[in-house]
């Protein structure tokens, strides 16, 4: 009389089963096939078979294994930006297939309530944060580094500290939209620059400004604007439009401030490019299906949290080995019509 055999319901009865090694097996089912070079088709046998028997993979033990909660941190300023909101989407990705389990949290653009945020991030013994600040000050950063918790910056940055940071590369793009600008005849030229302490904004600031001065341009940019907002956009915008004369071109620093200087610029019964040209740092869908699509700097946010995520890799593995690491990701200037061509 034949013996039924029990079908595998442990990674080390399914490994049996499927005649491989349990670590094989365990890092498959984890997220980490890639990461150890297993074969696609040893990885698609595996998880065939892991959904046919019902076995998974357990965070808590191998968290055990590793002395780690398997926990990331992600602290962001507004979540409503769709810019972040992408970049939120493609770490949480990233890190779910290393095994991770993305904390985000949502700063709102307030001091306060980013270091409240950070206090429960650490509470909670995160393994490693990425983190865009919204303000200037570095002190609740340093604190958290200080404790040993991996920190990496993506998009801005402190200056005075040492942890690695990954960011588009705000300088060159600002710089090549002032010569576009010059280039199309503009030299009264306002900027609604949002946050200023922003290491983002600074850096797009100087650009613009070392773009204007190597196109030839004398002017100096009329400049605007105390946040990366709808509202701001909306007044800094209308404080730009009460010049006399008014600006040819408006170039925002930020896609939310753009929705705003769209507003104002409705409002006062302006049309793009026939009235006044438009460019908006960060693309986003919605600057394609407008009445004349907007010209734009696309940030590759995928590339910017893959490399996010890299470092901090990095750093668990060897702590400190990515100290003052600055990573700039290329962006692409997207002129879509929106940048009238001023003749002499």
């Amino acid at each position: 009389m034949s013996r039924s055999i029990e079908p595998p319901t442990t990674l080390r009865e399914l490994a049996d089963h499927l005649g491989l090694a349990v670590s094989t097996v365990s890092r498959t089912l984890s997220g980490q096939g890639d990461r150890y070079r297993i074969g696609k088709m040893t990885q698609a046998r595996i998880e065939a078979a892991a959904t046919e028997f019902g076995v998974r993979a357990n965070p808590a033990a191998r968290g055990l294994r590793l002395k780690r909660t398997l926990t990331l941190g992600l602290l962001l300023p507004d979540i409503t930006n769709p810019f972040f909101a992408a970049i939120a989407r493609a770490v949480e990705r990233g890190a779910a297939g290393r095994g991770y389990l993305t904390i985000l949290c949502d700063a709102g653009d307030d001091a306060e309530t980013e270091r409240q945020a950070l206090r429960v991030l650490r509470e909670r013994r995160v393994d490693a944060l990425i983190a865009c600040p919204s303000g200037d000050d570095p002190a609740p950063f340093l604190e958290l580094a200080k404790s040993g918790t991996p920190l990496v910056f993506v998009d801005r940055f402190f200056e005075n500290l040492s942890a690695p940071a990954v960011v588009s590369d705000d300088f060159e793009a600002a710089r090549e939209v002032a010569r576009l600008l010059v280039e199309a005849g503009h030299r009264r030229i306002g900027c609604l620059q949002g946050d200023p302490r922003a290491s983002s904004s600074r850096l797009r600031s100087e650009g613009f400004r070392k773009g204007l001065v190597d196109s030839g341009c004398d002017t100096e940019p009329v400049v605007a604007g105390n946040a990366f907002s709808i509202s701001d956009g909306y007044a800094a915008a209308q404080t730009l439009l009460e010049n006399d004369p008014r600006p040819t071109a408006l170039f925002c620093f930020g896609n939310v401030n753009a929705l705003g200087a769209l507003q104002a610029l409705g409002e006062a019964g302006l049309h793009i490019p026939e009235d006044i040209s438009l460019v908006t740092f960060d693309d986003q869908p919605w600057a394609t299906v407008l009445a004349t699509p907007l010209s734009a700097v696309v940030q590759d946010t995928r590339r910017l949290a893959d490399e996010a995520l890299k470092l901090v890799f990095s750093e668990l593995e060897a702590p400190g080995s990515q100290t003052g690491v600055r990573v700039r990701i290329p962006t692409e200037t997207t002129d879509r019509g929106s940048i009238a061509r001023l003749t002499p």
